[in-house]
């Protein structure tokens, strides 16, 4: 099979034959197992390679992949996939499209024969949440309270209300006055709370009229002598602005039509439209998008202020969580621009000649500006202008985004292939077993230094507080405390398991770079090429584990928080209560969160959450130790020099042969001083990469290698110091002591031990 094929070019025989030999490479597996016990080291790696198998084969088996359309209210988002799909009647779009706030709801739309439309409801507990804040907002309006105390406290999301407004006939009207002839606005809903008198009382008028258990439809198609498109786009608004009336509110919408997205044999892709960016961007569904490994996301923002910061914010804090490699694979920042804005950019105070022009200048803008704040300047850049663009390029990167995705799974399994071919002749391999014996000694330090778990602080959950305090808007704040937490613009458990995410991305994801720099290090050296599956093997498995230590660490906390919060009713009458105390409302319930989470409270969750990941940790570095056949009794046997061993320890490091110092990027063999001009001849761009000295396997930067080697192996003849010991009064003096601070490397600490033994010899 030929890996190096176009994208676009993956059929379904490659997938059905892919599929075939991971089936067949999953038998081997099983077949070499049985030939070895169950602590063989071979063992581990063909169970661990079984493992990753399975992941590639369930991921190639499913063939759909949502496409995700992501940007703040406004954008242009729906547009611009009526576009793609070529979902017009006429001139106009057939989604509710215009200047924001026109869809109620996340859309999904799938390809089918049959047009129809799917709702599904909110519950009637949420139903009832929002009727509740409806008759709050209107006692609000009818009583002609302007203050912060009241006007805010019952504000709801202005597509929600204004269906519930039409689903209990309380539409506003603007009608003429008849004397003026000037139109005024008439809200039918505000005679109605005179006529009940107060706000419970308006509040089960509304249930009422609403009967919401009877609005039962949640399936629609259109007549048979009905033109489809027509249909769905008269469909689709009434449900949007709730005039269906045996139709339930949407909390989700999916709609079936027979426009395609992306014509491919072996995937099948559908458009998922997320509401708008409003007020936060950090919610659950907009997370789900960015940490699901099917879902290609269409970052949307508009021309002059790209990335806008609704996507910026989102794209830091994915990052933050650990995903930036994954976003430049799953991602796709999409420009939408309108009118001539490409054509008003200027380059070097000059106007660009045309929209292209225009769009490449932008293009080295947003990479600069991505490059330096987030480090993602090869993030893939696309513009669209829904009004005059062909959609064919846009859905061609698209299509090649989800191939590679999938091409990296077919790849995978070959790769796995090749591993277990290899494990299969060297099961008895004495070469094997001396090549992975250096990878042990290689990795030595990285195990002694990272056996132990990180500890994470306990004050995550100031992130929140900060939140509550500065960021979420005060009628956000409002609406997740009487929720208990749960609001879409303020979720409590969203902000503490991704607090939670990024401090376990921050301690272990550096630990875990640590040690990817190693085996980056080992893979390029020749004496271990036929061991490089297994190099690679600890890569991919360090990488699994660790995702699987972050996913653990937001899940965990969010499952642990709610489950405590939910019974701290005190905490959520008190911040209730907060409310209409006048300014600072928001800082109120910020020092209450922070006097909670203050007590033991935060302690007890997070030291769980601690235990939970402190094993998960544990078992990831006994599983890559189980790989290499790596026990800790053999430490003192893999050569290095212990500080405590220094006073007795006068064995010297034995000086390179005579054919000179061997560079550990090259193998070119010199003298020390035309090393040193060679490195920062040919290798000045990997001068921070670490690599190992070639005489005593010792990890070091590049930089330093110079330094080690004149410290360490520069010569064999003893210093005058060592021929006349008596006459150096430093080495026969007791009280000499080696200074080694928490600074130094460990290459700077072993050639001060060794520099010592020279100078101190017993």
């Amino acid at each position: 099979m030929d890996m190096d094929m176009d994208m676009s070019g993956i059929d379904g025989s490659v997938i059905e034959s892919s599929l075939e030999l991971a089936e067949k490479t999953n038998s081997r597996i099983s077949s070499i197992q049985k030939r070895l016990s169950q602590d063989h080291v071979f063992y581990k790696q063909l169970k661990n390679h079984a493992e990753m198998l399975e992941d590639c084969r369930f991921y190639l088996q499913s063939k759909e992949h949502p496409i995700a359309f992501i940007g703040a209210i406004g954008i242009g988002k729906t547009s611009a996939i009526c576009k793609i799909l070529d979902l017009y009647t006429g001139q106009k779009p057939i989604l509710s499209t215009g200047s924001g706030r026109t869809t109620i709801c996340e859309v999904d739309i799938r390809h089918g024969d049959a047009t129809s439309i799917k709702v599904h409801p909110h519950s009637e507990t949420e139903i009832d949440l929002y009727l509740y804040e409806l008759a709050g907002a209107i006692a609000v309006k009818a009583q002609g309270l302007t203050d912060e105390k009241d006007t805010n406290a019952y504000q709801l999301n202005m597509e929600i209300e204004r269906a519930l407004r039409n689903m209990t006939a309380l539409t506003k009207s603007r009608p003429k006055d008849p004397k003026t002839g000037k139109k005024t606005t008439f809200d039918p809903a505000i005679e109605l709370f005179n006529v009940m008198g107060g706000h419970a009382e308006l509040f089960k008028e509304l249930k009422a009229r609403l009967d919401y258990l009877k609005r039962e439809s949640t399936h629609f198609e259109p007549p048979s002598d009905e033109d489809p498109n027509i249909w769905l786009q008269s469909c689709f608004e009434s449900l949007n602005l709730g005039k269906i009336k045996s139709a339930p509110l949407p909390k989700r919408i999916e709609i079936t039509t027979n426009r395609q997205l992306l014509h491919s044999p072996t995937f099948e892709a559908f458009i998922k439209d997320t509401k708008g960016i409003d007020q936060t961007s950090n919610r659950q569904d907009l997370d789900g998008c960015l940490h699901d490994e099917r879902t290609v996301s269409i970052l949307c923002s508009g021309f002059n202020d790209a990335p806008a910061d609704a996507i910026h914010k989102l794209l830091k804090s994915a990052k933050e969580s650990g995903l930036d490699s994954r976003l430049v694979d799953e991602s796709i920042l999409l420009i939408l621009d309108r009118n001539d804005e490409a054509l008003r950019v200027t380059a070097d105070h000059e106007p660009v000649e045309d929209i292209e022009e225009g769009r490449e200048v932008k293009r080295d803008e947003i990479v600069t500006s991505l490059s330096r704040s987030l480090s993602l300047g090869a993030l893939a850049i696309q513009f669209f202008n829904s009004e005059d663009d062909s959609p064919s390029e846009l859905q061609a990167v698209i299509q090649s985004k989800v191939s590679a995705l999938r091409h990296q799974r077919l790849h995978k399994i070959e790769e796995i292939d090749e591993a277990v071919n290899s494990i299969d002749s060297q099961v008895a391999s004495l070469d094997e077993e001396q090549a992975i014996s250096e990878v042990r000694k290689s990795l030595k330090s990285w195990f002694e230094e990272n056996s132990l778990p990180p500890a994470l602080s306990t004050s995550g959950y100031m992130e929140l507080v900060g939140t509550i305090k500065s960021d979420a808007h005060p009628t956000s704040v409002n609406a997740s405390v009487r929720r208990k937490g749960c609001w879409e613009n303020l979720d409590y458990y969203q902000e503490l398991g991704n607090a939670c995410r990024r401090k376990a991305s921050s301690q272990f994801g550096t630990r875990a770079a640590k040690l990817e720099s190693l085996l980056d290090m080992l893979l390029k050296r020749e004496s271990l090429m036929h061991v490089r599956h297994t190099v690679r093997q600890l890569s991919n498995t360090l990488d699994k584990r660790l995702g699987n230590i972050l996913n653990t660490a937001y899940q965990l906390s969010i499952e642990l928080y709610r489950a405590k919060l939910k019974t701290e009713l005190n905490y959520w009458d008190q911040a209730a209560k907060r409310w209409g105390q006048g300014g600072g409302y928001r800082s109120r319930v910020a020092d209450d969160t922070k006097a909670m989470f203050s007590s033991t409270l935060a302690r007890k969750i997070e030291s769980e959450v601690n235990q939970e990941l402190e094993k998960l940790w544990s078992d990831t570095v006994i599983e890559l130790k189980e790989l290499i056949a790596y026990t800790d009794a053999e430490v003192d046997q893999l050569p290095s020099i212990k500080p405590k061993e220094v006073v007795s320890n006068s064995k010297k490091i034995e000086p390179l042969s005579q054919r000179g110092y061997t560079c550990p990027l090259c193998e070119c063999k010199l003298e020390l001083d035309d090393l040193s001009q060679h490195i920062k001849n040919e290798h000045k761009d990997q001068i921070d990469s670490m690599t190992t000295c070639k005489v005593c396997t010792t990890p070091l930067k590049l930089r330093n290698t110079i330094k080690h080697l004149k410290n360490v192996h520069e010569s064999s003849t003893p210093s005058s110091s060592e021929k006349h010991p008596k006459k150096n009064k430093k080495a026969t003096n007791p009280k000499v002591k080696i200074r080694v601070t928490t600074e130094d490397t460990p290459e700077e600490t072993q050639a001060k031990i060794h520099d010592y033994i020279k100078r101190h010899p017993r």
